[in-house]
């Protein structure tokens, strides 16, 4: 699921006015049911620049995904990789080093010129 890295392309009061109209049921133990805990993963999102769903959706699952930008630098979609659960932080960032420099090209190829990682 790439919903978290496409949140965090807007502003927190973007986001708090999305989650009113939005109709959140926990799918798992894991799945993010509070708007403040929602918005400090999007804050980690916006600093590593990509998104990570672990097991929020189904068990046993796990999802990294980013953004793809395009001319303006709005988002106009995302790339998630979904798996098995992560062992460890290690195998989040190989998987993070390999997604990110990808989706850069995609982007760049829609029109975006990256400045700096957001």
């Amino acid at each position: 699921r790439a919903g978290k890295a496409l949140l965090s392309a807007y502003p927190n009061t973007e986001i708090l006015s999305k989650w009113e109209h939005m109709d959140v049921r926990p799918l798992t133990r894991h799945t993010i049911t509070d708007i403040q805990e929602l918005l400090a993963d999007i804050s980690l999102t916006r600093q590593r620049g990509y998104a990570l769903d672990r097991e929020e959706n189904e068990y046993n699952l796990c999802c990294i995904g980013t953004i793809v930008r395009g001319q303006t630098g709005a988002p106009v979609g995302a790339v998630s990789l979904s798996g098995s659960v992560f062992q460890n932080e290690k195998e989040i960032q190989q998987v993070a080093d390999i997604l990110l420099p990808a989706v850069n090209r995609l982007s760049s190829m829609m029109g975006y010129v990256h400045t700096s990682r957001l």
